[in-house]
């Protein structure tokens, strides 16, 4: 079987219909979902506070890389004559 991506709306669907007490089986067979998907929609809430779990964000790289401001300091406080 492939791993194909639940769309997100169908998690919250999922989370909402567990939610208000409906049973994984049920929620599983609703929306198409396997039931193990369920738990995981389930368990990624509860550790990280939405359905998508942890994820790579994407965004801006950091400008200044880690350490940099050690290499900053240095050279701001260095006595150099």
């Amino acid at each position: 079987m492939v791993y194909e991506r639940v769309p997100c709306h169908v998690q919250l669907n999922a989370l909402i219909m567990k939610r208000k007490g409906v049973k994984p089986c049920q929620v599983a067979g609703s929306l198409g979902i396997s039931e193990s998907t369920v738990y995981c929609i389930l368990a990624n809430v509860e550790k990280y506070g939405d359905v998508d779990g942890i994820q790579q964000k994407q965004g801006p790289h950091a400008f200044i890389p880690p350490g940099i401001g050690e290499v900053f300091h240095f050279i701001l406080t260095a006595n150099i004559i």
